[in-house]
Formats: C-alpha cells, sequence, structure tokens
C-alpha cells in the first residue's frame, strides 16, 4: 500500500543524502514505523546478506532474514519496500540473475520468496487497487497496469487491465471529498510530463474529465518576467496531494560560476481529502531542483519536500505551507 510509506520521521530529517527515503525504508505497520534495511555495506561480501526489520518506535529489531546468494550485494537503497496488506511486507529486489520478491508475514515471522517476470525498479505503485510496470528507457513499449493482487503472484501475473504511453505518469486520487458529482467518481489521474493538464479517471480507467491547473486553482498567476523565460512545470499527486510546481531555473555564467539571475518558483497544492487549497509560499533560489515529493506528516499535515543542487553540491529541504 503506497500509503504506508513514511516520508516524515526524525531519522529522515536528520539526513540530507539524495536517497534519504529509500535508504531507511520507513513504513508504517500496526501504529508503529518500522524500518528495513540490508546488512551489505558495499564493501564486505564474505558474510551473508541479512534483512533487518526494526521497529523504529522501541528500537527492537522484530525479524531478520538472509537473502538469497543472488543478492549478495544488494545496499539498502536497491529494495523496494511497502506493505502488500495489513500484515504483510513486500520486499523487492533485482539481484544479479532475478528479479526477486520476499514476502514477509509480519505476524508469524515467516516468508516466503518468489520470483517476477517485471524488473522491480519497473514497478510503479499506484494506490492500492494496482501498479504498472514502465518500459526500460529508449523502448516504445506502453506502460502497463496490472491489479493489486498481481504483486503476490509476478512470476505468473494476469493480462494487464490498462496501457498507457510513456512520457506520463498513472496515479491514485480519491476525490470522494468533492460536492461535484462526477468528481467524486475520480479514482485515478494521468499526469502528462511537462503539462498543465491532466486526465481524472474513474475505477474502469474511463476518462471523467480533462482538468487544467487553472480549473483547479480559480487563483492561478503564471510568473510574469520580461522577456520571457524558459518555464518548467512539474505535477506530482502522493497521499491524495496534488503539487503543481512552476520553475524558472537560475541563470549562470560559466566558467566563473557567477549568478546572474536567480531562479523563481510559482507553487499550488491541492489537498484532496479535505477538497482545499494548501498554500506554500514562491521563493527565488540559486540553486537548481530535480526532485519534488508531496507528502502527508504522521500529524496529517501536508508538507513537500524538494531535491536542490548547484554542480555537485545537494541538499534536500522540507517546505511546510503557511
Amino acid at each position: 500500500m503506497t500509503d504506508s510509506i513514511v516520508w516524515d520521521h526524525n531519522l529522515i530529517d536528520s539526513d540530507v543524502e539524495f536517497n534519504y527515503s529509500f535508504k531507511y525504508h520507513l513504513i508504517k505497520y500496526n501504529s508503529q514505523i518500522i524500518s528495513v534495511k540490508t546488512s551489505y555495506t558495499g564493501t564486505d561480501i564474505l558474510e551473508p546478506n541479512i534483512i533487518t526489520i526494526k521497529n523504529e518506535d522501541t528500537n527492537e529489531i522484530i525479524y531478520q532474514f538472509p537473502l538469497d546468494s543472488d543478492c549478495v550485494r544488494t545496499l539498502s537503497g536497491h529494495l523496494k519496500v511497502f506493505m502488500y496488506s495489513d500484515t504483510i511486507l513486500w520486499v523487492g529486489v533485482d539481484g544479479n540473475k532475478y528479479h526477486n520478491v520476499w514476502l514477509v508475514d509480519l505476524v508469524n515471522l515467516t516468508w516466503e520468496r518468489k520470483l517476477s517476470k517485471f524488473p522491480i525498479k519497473a514497478i510503479r505503485l499506484v494506490g492500492q487497487k494496482c501498479f504498472y510496470t514502465h518500459p526500460e528507457i529508449n523502448l516504445p513499449d506502453l506502460c502497463k497496469v496490472f491489479p493489486w493482487t498481481d504483486l503476490f503472484q509476478l512470476d505468473n501475473p494476469s493480462e494487464q487491465i490498462y496501457e498507457f504511453p510513456q512520457g506520463s505518469d498513472l496515479v491514485h486520487m480519491d476525490w470522494s471529498s468533492s460536492s461535484i458529482g462526477y468528481l467524486e467518481n475520480c479514482v485515478y489521474s494521468h499526469i502528462y510530463y511537462n503539462s498543465t493538464n491532466m486526465d481524472l479517471l474513474d475505477e474502469n480507467f474511463f476518462k471523467i474529465i480533462n482538468l487544467s491547473i487553472q480549473d483547479l486553482f480559480p487563483n492561478y498567476q503564471p510568473i510574469q518576467t520580461n522577456p520571457p523565460d524558459k518555464l518548467e512545470t512539474i505535477i506530482r499527486v502522493n497521499n491524495n496531494i496534488l503539487l503543481y510546481y512552476e520553475y524558472i531555473k537560475p541563470v549562470y555564467r560559466y566558467p566563473e560560476k557567477t549568478l546572474l539571475k536567480p531562479g523563481q518558483t510559482n507553487i499550488y497544492c491541492w489537498d484532496f481529502t479535505y477538497n482545499t487549497q494548501v498554500k506554500f509560499p514562491n521563493y527565488e533560489t540559486e540553486l537548481f531542483t530535480c526532485v519534488i515529493k508531496p507528502y502527508r506528516t504522521l500529524t496529517n499535515k501536508a508538507i513537500y519536500v524538494a531535491i536542490e543542487y548547484f554542480e555537485f553540491n545537494t541538499r534536500r529541504k522540507k517546505y511546510e505551507s503557511n
């Protein structure tokens, strides 16, 4: 379940590495926060690679088990981890030869290993109802959507239930809080990269409406520059929160690395759970942005994080609403 992934925790707050969320794999389970890590650190491969599942609230180890020899060099950052159900932890690993899945029963403390026909890194979760596989870069294949239950049998998946072209994303979006009848039926959204539009879909992937940012945010005002600068747009949805991020990159003169013009942001956010706009401050920046992620904190507050960089220096910064 995508809502089992924890994006806000004191462990994460103290970490400024690029792969901050993937390093710890923090998961909500039974009203507690657990972490999933491998013992391999990138140097010693003489010992077996051990998965450790730890309760971060009590600092107690819940369970440990060895990975197959195919995964002896797997770092924690190479895992894909989430709760498949209320009691089953799903751990995926792309090994040297095989695509592996461990299904861990956290109640009985047992595990079952299965192989996957899909690369683990190609699997993208869509809420709690389905997932899709993203083709290898430079391949013309479509993204294919499969039912959630196939995550339990990736060695023998069923036929895809939907497909869509690359250059876009499929996300879960629950707008049952809307007072507009047809929007209550929205279950998914088809988002297009570097676009201001998205398609709202029902549970059968039929399009309900094409919605623009101007439709969603009546108070929308574009960035005004003279002369007009190249504008990049990013739409991200996570935890039923949509973040629209307009961004003009800073301008530098090289090789001196002299800042000629700071970058600028224009941010709009909508919380579909509460059917309300969340306001974030806009700001000028000397850094470039490569990743943004909205999320809901453990106290149910809408926040987003950005991965920002200049040259080889990278930082993770959390932004809170007004």
